[in-house]
């Protein structure tokens, strides 16, 4: 008799969606573009969130299951209108890095509530980028170790 494999990767992506769209809630929208950010719509980056997925490697020493550490990314854009000063700018990054920290709390104590994954063990932030006029966006990494199952 053949053995079936639980997939991992994709199941991985569809759960973080799923949690960061709950966490989020209804005043995020999933952005279009989440690999180049600035292709999307200047109406549709307030608010912006998008999961993406940038590699992944196989664990050694690992048997009967193909182990994965995998790097996956989510990104958030928002608004903001600056007169005159930055102020606007810096609430905005504020909300987002207040967003990744309810992300990052969740991710790794929830392991996304997927059974593939075994671990959350990097969390990375990149610098704050202006993407357009009155656009910021942030990207968040993490490193997630997850394993095919026997079904």
């Amino acid at each position: 008799m053949a053995r079936e494999f639980k997939l991992s990767l994709s199941s991985v992506l569809t759960s973080l969606n799923t949690q960061v769209s709950t966490i989020l809630g209804s005043d995020w929208k999933e952005l279009k573009y989440i690999y180049d950010p600035e292709k999307n719509d200047h109406r549709s980056q307030n608010n912006g969130f998008g999961v993406g997925f940038s590699g992944s490697a196989t664990v050694p020493g690992t048997t009967k299951a193909v182990t994965y550490d995998s790097e996956i990314f989510v990104v958030l854009t928002s608004q903001f209108a600056n007169r005159s000063s930055d102020s606007s700018q810096r609430e905005a990054i504020s909300t987002l890095l207040d967003k990744k920290e309810l992300l990052d709390v969740s991710i790794f104590q929830k392991k996304l509530n997927n059974s593939a994954v075994l671990l959350v063990s990097e969390i990375g932030t990149e610098a704050p980028e202006i993407i357009g006029e009155g656009v910021v966006m942030m990207r968040f990494s993490y490193t997630i170790k997850t394993r095919n199952q026997t079904i």
